[in-house]
């Protein structure tokens, strides 16, 4: 399971580096490298999400059904107040920090389902 997960984050590492390279470009010739804090951000509200599923999952295989129940409804809440405190904060700061939080989370989030997909698919 270790190498599972450190092979996923050197992919989602790699993916997410190319995305923000590109994103930077972007910013820079748009005048808006303020932005790229903020989605920065976006990819640590998706990391801590993509890990909390990640932790839960993995604590709730060997508990009783009730038990990995429990776990998966704890994880899915501790999912939904990060991402409400997050985009919450970032809409009070401005629409367009909000709109960079928003693209770095769902990019974040996207490519690491798109390379769970992978690794599921290479059969590891």
């Amino acid at each position: 399971m270790k190498d599972v997960l450190s092979l996923f984050v050197r992919r989602l590492c790699v993916s997410l580096g190319l995305c923000t390279l590109l994103a930077a470009v972007y910013l820079l010739t748009a005048g808006m490298v303020y932005l790229l804090g903020a989605l920065c951000i976006g990819y640590l509200a998706a990391a801590i999400c993509i890990w909390t599923l990640v932790w839960r999952t993995w604590r709730s295989i060997g508990l009783s059904e009730l038990a990995a129940k429990k776990q998966m409804l704890w994880g899915l809440l501790a999912r939904l107040i990060t991402l409400f405190v997050v985009l919450f904060a970032a809409v009070h700061i401005s629409i367009p920090v909000f709109y960079a939080v928003v693209l770095g989370f769902g990019l974040c989030y996207g490519l690491a389902l798109l390379q769970l997909l992978r690794l599921s698919r290479e059969g590891r």
